[in-house]
């Protein structure tokens, strides 16, 4: 089971396109369910998670829990993707402070 995951410093207002740029697994090797995990160290910020061609979730504020994500208990978006898709996860910083933001992709083939 292809695990990724993302420890990021945000600046204030800081934008992320696609926190998993360049990494191997985020595109999908074969169909597979995909679990998206994220958590931030303050408030007001914000994550977009797409798979392939569906908007999973759009600006949704992360819980601050300054924690590393948890299965099931952070996961805040679930799809099944078509090999060949991209999985691709955007966050924003709404805060007047930097912050850290943490994410876990768990991609299980089926």
């Amino acid at each position: 089971m292809p695990y990724l995951s993302d420890f990021r410093d945000l600046a204030i207002a800081g934008i992320v396109a696609n926190l998993l740029d360049g990494k191997f697994n985020r595109v999908l090797q074969e169909p597979s369910k995909v679990s998206v995990a994220m958590t931030a160290e303050l408030d007001s910020q914000f994550a977009t998670v797409i798979v392939g061609r569906e908007l999973l979730v759009d600006a949704q504020e992360l819980p601050a829990t300054n924690a590393s994500p948890r299965n099931p208990e952070d996961i805040i978006a679930q799809t099944v993707g078509r090999a060949g898709e991209e999985i691709i996860i955007g966050v924003r910083n709404g805060n007047a402070a930097a912050n850290e933001v943490h994410t876990a992709v768990f991609i299980e083939p089926i």
